[in-house]
């Protein structure tokens, strides 16, 4: 289980940062004029929020859900500040994004898992009746008087 963790911890960071581009290695460059400002960054990840909050599984990543609330309200303290006291804002914008994109992962995994389960038991299903279709011909070919096995 620890392993798993560890992967999926390896796997959000490399998602992050292949999805914060290579504005995130040098963070004195300017943004190209497509990327979202901190604003909407911060407005997209409450919305993402609640769209899981609403999930029938948000349960299972309440924790998650509780930590990414915390640190955009962090942001939300840091936007307030002036521009020269927010150097973590880039870092905890980036967090959020990893956790979002973990708790996404965690889903997904399940959703997989669930349809997997699903399909396992409908084909245990069909083998169970292919089982007793040779059964039955079997016991045909015995009461007829054949030998044949």
């Amino acid at each position: 289980m620890r392993a798993i963790k560890i992967a999926i911890i390896g796997l959000t960071l490399a998602l992050a940062g292949m999805s914060s581009g290579c504005a995130a290695s040098h963070p004195d460059e300017i943004l190209p004029d497509n990327s979202p400002s901190n604003d909407e960054r911060v407005q997209n990840y409450y919305t993402l929020l609640k769209r899981m909050g609403k999930d029938p599984r948000a349960e299972e990543i309440s924790t998650e859900l509780d930590r990414a609330a915390v640190w955009l309200q962090r942001v939300e303290a840091l936007l307030a500040r002036p521009e020269e006291e927010r150097e973590k804002l880039p870092l905890l914008l980036d967090a959020i994004e990893g956790q979002l994109v973990q708790m996404r992962a965690f889903l997904a995994r399940r959703d997989a898992e669930n349809a997997l389960e699903s399909k396992r038991s409908a084909y245990q299903g069909q083998m169970e009746q292919i089982e007793a279709f040779r059964s039955q011909n079997q016991d045909i070919l015995d009461a007829a008087g054949g030998d044949q096995k």
